[in-house]
C-alpha cells in the first residue's frame, strides 16, 4: 500500500515534466519549421534553438537563477544539442531500424542458387 501512495504523489509530477519538455520541443520546432517549402535555415538551426530554449527554461527552474539559465542554455544548446541531432539524424537514414540480412553460402552452391536467394 505504501508503494502505491508513493508513487500516486511523486510520479504525476515527473510524467508531467518530461511531458511537457517533449511537447516544448514538438511546438517550438513546429513554430520554426511552419512554413516549411519557405524555410531556407538548416533543420540542425532549428533543433539548436528548440534544445537552448528547453535548457534554458529547465535550468531556470532547476536552480531559480540567471546562472543555472545560462548553464541550461550552454549544456543543453551547446553539447546536448549538437549530440541529440546527430542521433535523430542517424536513426532517419534509410533501413536505421533494420539490420543487414546476412546470408552465407557453401563452397558449392552455383550462381543461379545465390540468385534465387538474393531476390
Amino acid at each position: 500500500m505504501i508503494y502505491y501512495r508513493m508513487i500516486q504523489h511523486t510520479s504525476m509530477r515527473h510524467m508531467a515534466i518530461g511531458g511537457s519538455v517533449f511537447l516544448g520541443y514538438d511546438l517550438i520546432h513546429e513554430a520554426l519549421r511552419y512554413h516549411d517549402h519557405q524555410c531556407q535555415r538548416p533543420m540542425i538551426v532549428d533543433h539548436l534553438v528548440a534544445m537552448s530554449v528547453i535548457g534554458t527554461v529547465g535550468g531556470f527552474m532547476a536552480s531559480n537563477s540567471l546562472r543555472g539559465a545560462f548553464q541550461g542554455f550552454l549544456f543543453f544548446g551547446i553539447n546536448f544539442g549538437f549530440l541529440s541531432y546527430w542521433a535523430f539524424k542517424q536513426g532517419m537514414r534509410p533501413g536505421a531500424g533494420a539490420s543487414q540480412s546476412k546470408i552465407f553460402y557453401d563452397a558449392d552452391v552455383s550462381k543461379e542458387e545465390k540468385e534465387r536467394f538474393e531476390m
